[in-house]
């Protein structure tokens, strides 16, 4: 079994661009462009000074299984289900960004 940190399959720069580009579009296709963009914007609201101390955590969980992975990416190719885990943080977030619920 290989997986992404046991050295490069290919050097050179193209290779690595080919293989991130890779990665980069099975994030959009695994989840939709369009819920993609909504988690992308969640991420982003939980990293704010305005946003509570459990979205923020959820956003860095979320930040870092993405990174980690295009790390990875950079030196093999990465399967599109691997990330899969951030997709959870920013799902769960009280209140999406761009939906406001009547407080109660």
């Amino acid at each position: 079994m290989r997986h992404g940190l046991t050295g490069p399959k290919s050097h050179g720069l193209v290779a690595m661009l080919q293989r991130e580009g890779e990665y980069l579009a099975a994030l959009v296709g695994l989840a939709s462009p369009i819920l993609f963009a909504f988690f992308a914007a969640a991420t982003a609201r939980g990293l704010t000074r305005r946003a509570s101390a459990g979205a923020r955590v959820l956003a860095v969980v979320a930040v870092a299984t993405v990174a980690f992975f295009a790390y990875s990416a950079l030196q093999r190719r990465a399967e599109a289900n691997w990330p899969a885990p951030a997709y959870l943080p920013p799902d769960k977030t009280p209140n999406p960004p761009f939906v406001q619920f009547p407080m109660k």
